[in-house]
């Protein structure tokens, strides 16, 4: 999968209104991965607003795979359990390159 291909999906999955009850979308399932990618004015991103046209950093959680180390040292609350652990403020290139890391 391409760069431009992780990106477009990770933009669709953020231009999903979040649920009325609890401003989370559903997990975002790329090729076998699957992870948590949030932005609503109640998560760890930029702008912090609900349904932005566009993000520039996200709320990363809870992948059911391993990031590469540079990205679990980078960004992850705790890098010791790197599956169960959110990953607040991360910028969408560097989750796009880290997710073409793992696919590839």
């Amino acid at each position: 999968m391409k760069l431009a291909a992780i990106k477009e999906t990770i933009t669709n999955h953020l231009a999903q209104p979040t649920s009325i009850n609890n401003n989370r979308r559903k997990a975002l399932e790329l090729n076998n991965l699957k992870l948590s990618v949030q932005a609503s004015e109640y998560h760890y991103c930029t702008p912090s607003v609900n349904n932005a046209e566009s993000y520039e950093e996200v709320e990363v959680g809870f992948p059911m795979f391993n990031f590469p180390t540079w990205f679990i040292e980078k960004y992850a609350e705790d890098p010791e359990s790197p599956q169960e652990t959110v990953y607040p403020y991360v910028p969408i290139d560097d989750l796009v390159q880290a997710l073409y890391e793992v696919l590839t």
